[in-house]
């Protein structure tokens, strides 16, 4: 088998692949056949954990891309800030956590668990852009990152604060601060101080 190139996105595409295609498969199947069509005031944890099958396939493809993420930081990554590394694999654990801990539709003593997960998961992306867009020498990664930053402390205010209309679209804006996690760390695997 060839070996990755050296700071090479390519195992960080394959994680984002992977997480878009479960995400749009359950939450698309959810519409369809679950009676939740066109719903955005459930999370993706909600969503996945409507159905056994889907929390089953949501924590299976999320350890595959914890691997892929924990290969990336040692194998392929071009940002070798010690502190940036102990907040990956910690975005890491929240994630695994996260995953293993399903939120249900019903009372359960992993909600909790799951919460402090999720929770866990927001602010360390939201401190791993802040710090990217502090020692990062590259114009487009602290571009991104200053823009991920700033989106993770609406995100956590609204949350907070309880915002009518960030409930009401609850799914849309945590999809988004998602997916600015792959774009932030592959933009942020360029030129970077050392």
């Amino acid at each position: 088998m060839k070996k990755p190139e050296k700071h090479s996105n390519k195992l960080l595409w394959i994680s984002l692949a992977l997480f878009g295609l479960v995400y749009l498969f359950i939450i698309g199947y959810q519409w369809l056949f679950g009676g939740h069509l066109g719903d955005s005031r459930l999370t993706i944890s909600a969503y996945v954990g409507l159905a056994p099958w889907s929390s089953m396939l949501f924590c299976i493809t999320n350890i595959i891309i914890a691997v892929l993420l924990v290969s990336y930081i040692y194998t392929n990554s071009s940002f070798q800030k010690f502190l940036w590394r102990v907040m990956m694999m910690a975005f890491v654990v929240a994630f695994i956590g996260l995953s293993i801990a399903p939120r249900t539709p019903f009372a359960s003593e992993v909600v909790p668990i799951h919460q402090f997960f999720s929770h866990s998961m927001f602010i360390i992306i939201s401190l791993l852009a802040l710090y990217t867009m502090i020692v990062s020498r590259d114009m487009l990664a602290r571009t991104i990152a200053a823009l991920v930053t700033t989106y993770g402390i609406f995100f956590i205010f609204c949350y907070l604060i309880n915002a009518p209309f960030f409930n009401a679209g609850i799914l849309w804006f945590e999809s988004v601060f998602v997916y600015s996690f792959f774009i932030l760390v592959i933009s942020s695997n360029r030129q970077t101080k050392k």
